[in-house]
């Protein structure tokens, strides 16, 4: 049986590249987050995962995958190559799958890996215009207002900070201590 190829432009949805070996991404949301990945490192989701490709591109699979890569891209102190190993390694150990398939907990583990060597990949909170540190559900990411507060626009924004060195930490906490004693 021959598969059928979807038209993205059917959905309203603009052609990638005019080819139909892109997988057909379920919303606007998965298309932007993989053109997002293919803007960081020049790589689409399907030749990054090569070999560990999942069996669907979730929006929140393509969009973990989108932040682990514009953060690996950003840091200075790890390699693409690197993060590519270590997530097919993950793939590989699912041992319900027949092949080795990218799962959203194996971009969990590779950011954990991550935050061990100093980066810092933990989800943070949008600022929701009353200055405490709780989500706003009601507020997007460019700090307008969403009348409906779908689900949608409630989970929490990735931050990307490269801390670099562990030896060069020290030189940020002393100046922190020196600020605090001068203010009043």
């Amino acid at each position: 049986m021959t598969p059928k190829l979807p038209s993205a432009r059917k959905r309203g949805r603009p052609s990638l590249n005019g080819a139909s070996s892109l997988p057909d991404y379920p919303t606007q949301r998965a298309l932007h987050a993989a053109q997002r990945i293919h803007q960081a490192c020049g790589m689409w989701p399907t030749e990054f995962c090569k070999g560990f490709v999942p069996q669907t591109w979730g929006i929140r699979l393509i969009e973990s995958l989108s932040a682990l890569v514009s953060l690996v891209v950003a840091a200075e102190n790890v390699e693409l190559d690197k993060v590519r190993h270590r997530l097919k390694v993950f793939a590989t150990s699912h041992p319900s799958s027949d092949r080795p398939r990218l799962r959203k907990s194996d971009i969990s583990k590779v950011r954990k890996w991550l935050r061990r060597m100093g980066i810092d990949t933990k989800p943070t909170r949008r600022w929701n215009g009353r200055g405490d540190d709780q989500m706003d559900d009601q507020v997007d990411e460019d700090g307008t207002a969403d009348s409906e507060g779908t689900e949608a626009n409630s989970e929490p924004v990735d931050e990307i900070i490269a801390l670099g060195p562990r030896e060069h930490l020290g030189e940020y906490e002393d100046e922190d201590e020196e600020e605090t004693e001068e203010d009043p």
